[in-house]
Order: C-alpha cells, then structure tokens, then sequence
C-alpha cells in the first residue's frame, strides 16, 4: 500500500482550503467572517497534519529517516492546539 498518494492527495486539499477563499475574496470583494477563516486554516492544518503522519509510516516502513517529518509534525500540532480554543 502506497500511503504517498493518499498525503499527497491530503496536501493538495489543504492548499485549497487556504487558495480558494483568497482567490473568491480578491475577486468578488466580499470578505469571510473570523470564523469561517479561523475554520478553513484549522481544517487545512489538520489535512496537513494527517499528511505528514501517512508520510511518516510510509518512511518508516521504508526504514528513512523519519526526523524531519517528526518535527513537522510537532510543529503544526503546536500550532494547531492553540488555535482550537
């Protein structure tokens, strides 16, 4: 099983949640509410939270090294928690 396809298809939605509102804001000139931004962003996050996880079984059962992925991870949980309360 080829978890990369899966994190990349993870990562490509989470790319869409934080470009689509800008691009529907810039042409339409109305802008989201707090909420609906602060909701995009936490969902992107997440999407981009489970992508890294996939990737980091993937690597580890390939017997990569899993350091970099691991401080990612880390870094967008730290970021992630905060913002959900």
């Amino acid at each position: 099983m080829n978890l990369c396809k899966y994190s990349l298809v993870l990562y490509i939605l989470a790319l869409l949640l934080l470009v689509v509102p800008v691009l529907i804001t810039l042409g339409t000139d109305e802008n989201y509410g707090l909420t609906w931004h602060l909701l995009f962003t936490n969902i992107a996050i997440g999407f981009l939270l489970l992508g890294k996880v996939l990737s980091l079984i993937q690597k580890r059962k390939e017997n990569k090294s899993i350091i970099a992925d691991t401080s990612i991870i880390v870094v967008l949980f730290i970021i992630f928690v905060p913002r959900l309360f």
